[in-house]
């Protein structure tokens, strides 16, 4: 194989400061480290310019390999064979599609599946043969670097294998959604999200609505193929989430970020594109917009009503003999009936008033499933209790996500000790780029009892990245508290290091912001009243994303496009408990649980993203075949985020009261 001056001092200087890229087995044995691709074939034979296509590849490897580049090109098949075979500098039309990176490659043979979109611009149309190029920048060191490169032109084959492709819809839109992504497939018909025996109203005046909890939760990921839209079609877009219900597919409710309430569709919240700064050399390495758009779906009531109905209905009464013709929503009851015939289809769809005429509308619409149980919002146990568990995720682990976890119990204690409980635990895991860590995590609890007295008190730890940030607890007969802190934290998260193009990134990043605190709680034994009222904002933080990107190398560089705020949370936990008690008769008379839990939250909002700058093969003719000639500068970006916010809700995740007489 040929090779240029030019591509050899840049394998030489890469090497060196970046430790060689791709890694081998120090084991293995220099002689059986080689890489080639053996086959390239394609599902389809036409392809138009502005769109994707995709190909089906075979890599061949003597040795386990790590961090491999393929680079992919097209080069225009009449045109090359109209050159002259002995003309080794004209150039021919010829695109670069894009690049293979490979975590890990196995030995033996390795088929690969890549998607890749066809340059928007493209000249002419026809027929154009494939080319593939092994660890284009010669970053692992092979027995054999002479077989790197792999043509669908090559003459030995009784013809050539070709695309062929049109320019003809480059100019038209493709919007896909390409995937959804649900955090959990079991959706739980709460009560205490709503109680179907009502007819509860979602006040959209209220600050923290509460019968506007979503039940499903996840993302979609769209992609945008050919010309990107203006800033303002994109946001006339409309996603709409539908459940199939009944013989017919329902709408669901979906959370408007701009209007604060429950919409029967979303927009996908983007901000504008900047401007992209070239140098006069350069062109861009454009790839296909990929945009992540939060689900938040909730299911209403006369929906809900429908789901356990339709599902009683195809029960006899033989297989739940203790249900009525209509299921109330928490009865315990519909457990069994629901766990038979509880699977129901949900879907996706964009675009749906076509605002935008696009390619192919088929793939407008992803489908998926999930299963639905009804079962009471509170557990039952000895004890009398209100609880709450709360998850909510946001983005992408790839990308960038967020994931809170809360779990709540109030309750009143009367077997052997009687007294009043609190207990709050809440954490955040969070991901840059597939590496996590947990923010922090927060537990609080309160006790107060009559007849152990020792066992009231407080106890309270928060943790930053593992590390314990404060602890603090504190026992007695009675207890007025009221504590505020805040912190300022910055903390790096592990470097990763990954293809951006042919380029091997290393990226540091992590998070800096402030994390608070606001502790209030009264705990008093009267002689035989234990009382305990808690209000606490655990927490109250902001936290932005930092990120600095480095390679090595001459003609690479690389820099972060960061300005991306991970997540502004006010979770506030109020509690009350009460419990009357006669000491004389050793009796147990009243008791009372409150629990309200309210989260302000607004989370991944902002721009964040990577550049890089390298250079790609340029492709000549000699003795009839391609070879690389010289190179070519390209500048590539990968958004990651540019979003308004995937997600910004105030809402009251439990407001419950209880009271017992015993």
């Amino acid at each position: 194989m040929l090779r240029s001056i030019f591509l050899s001092i840049l394998i030489g200087m890469l090497v060196a400061s970046c430790g060689g890229g791709g890694s081998s087995d120090s084991a293995s044995d220099p002689a059986d480290i080689n890489l080639k691709v053996t086959s390239i074939e394609q599902p389809t034979a036409t392809a138009n310019a502005g769109h994707s296509v995709a190909l089906d590849y075979m890599l061949e490897s003597g040795t386990v390999e790590e961090q491999v580049a393929v680079n992919f090109y097209i080069v225009n098949n009449d045109q090359f064979n109209a050159l002259d075979d002995t003309d080794s500098t004209s150039e021919v039309e010829q695109y670069y599609l894009g690049t293979d990176s490979i975590e890990v490659v196995s030995v033996g043979d390795n088929r690969r599946s890549v998607d890749f979109a066809l340059p928007q611009d493209m000249q002419s149309g026809g027929d154009y043969f494939i080319l593939a190029q092994v660890d284009p920048d010669n970053l692992i060191t092979e027995a054999n670097e002479d077989d790197n490169e792999f043509s669908t032109a090559d003459n030995a084959r009784a013809s050539n294998i070709t695309l062929n492709v049109s320019t003809i819809y480059s100019d038209v839109t493709n919007i896909i959604i390409k995937e959804i992504v649900l955090e959990d497939t079991t959706v739980i018909l709460d009560v205490s999200d709503y109680d179907l025996t009502q007819a509860p109203v979602l006040n959209l005046l209220d600050e923290y609505p509460h019968y506007g909890n979503a039940h499903i939760h996840g993302h979609a990921e769209v992609v945008i193929e050919g010309p990107v839209p203006s800033q303002a079609v994109l946001d006339a877009i409309k996603l709409k989430a539908q459940i199939y219900v009944n013989g017919a597919w329902t709408d669901l409710n979906y959370w408007d970020n701009n209007l604060a309430q429950y919409m029967n569709y979303v927009t996908m919240n983007l901000l504008e594109t900047d401007a992209v700064e070239l140098d006069s050399d350069e062109t861009e390495d454009k790839s296909v917009p990929s945009h992540t758009v939060d689900l938040d779906i909730n299911i209403p009531v006369a929906t809900a009503l429908a789901i356990v109905n339709g599902i009683a209905a195809e029960l006899t009464a033989s297989d739940v003999p203790a249900l009525s013709d209509t299921v109330v929503l928490g009865d315990r009851a519909a457990t069994e009936l629901i766990n038979s015939y509880n699977k129901f289809g949900i879907r996706v769809l964009i675009d749906t008033y076509n605002i935008v005429t696009e390619l192919d509308e088929t793939d407008n619409i992803y489908e998926a499933y999930v299963n639905v149980y009804s079962l009471p919002g509170t557990r039952a146990s000895s004890d009398y209790m209100i609880e709450k568990d709360y998850v909510k995720s946001k983005g992408k682990k790839s990308k960038v996500k967020a994931k809170l976890d809360m779990y709540t119990r109030t309750g009143l204690q009367t077997n052997t000790k009687y007294g009043v409980i609190e207990k709050s635990e809440i954490s955040m895991p969070f991901y840059i780029l597939k590496k996590s860590a947990d923010l922090f995590k927060v537990s609080d609890q309160h006790s107060a009892y009559v007849n152990s007295l020792g066992d009231t008190g407080y106890r309270t730890t928060i943790e930053f990245f593992g590390d314990e940030l404060y602890s603090e607890e504190y026992w007695a007969d009675s207890i007025t508290r009221s504590y505020e802190r805040s912190w300022n934290k910055e903390k790096a998260l592990a470097k990763s290091t990954f293809f951006l193009g042919p380029v091997p990134v290393t990226l540091s990043s992590g998070v800096e912001g402030n994390f608070g605190i606001s502790l209030s709680a009264t705990l008093s034994v009267n002689p035989d009243n234990p009382i305990l009222s808690t209000d606490n904002n655990l927490p109250d933080m902001n936290f932005d994303i930092y990120a600095s990107a480095g390679v090595g190398g001459f003609g690479f560089s690389a820099g972060p496009v960061a300005a991306l705020t991970l997540i502004d949370d006010i979770l506030n936990v109020y509690a009350s408990a009460t419990l009357s008690y006669n000491s004389n008769t050793d009796q147990l008379l009243t008791g009372t649980l409150t629990t309200k839990v309210k989260n302000d939250m607004k989370t991944i909002y902002g721009k964040f993203g990577l550049y890089v700058k390298y250079r790609t093969a340029k492709w000549c003719k000699k003795w009839g075949v391609p070879y690389p000639c010289g190179t070519k500068k390209k500048k590539k970006y990968k958004w990651y985020y540019k979003t308004k916010a995937l997600y910004d809700k105030k809402a009251t995740l439990l407001n419950k009261s209880k009271s017992w007489s015993f």
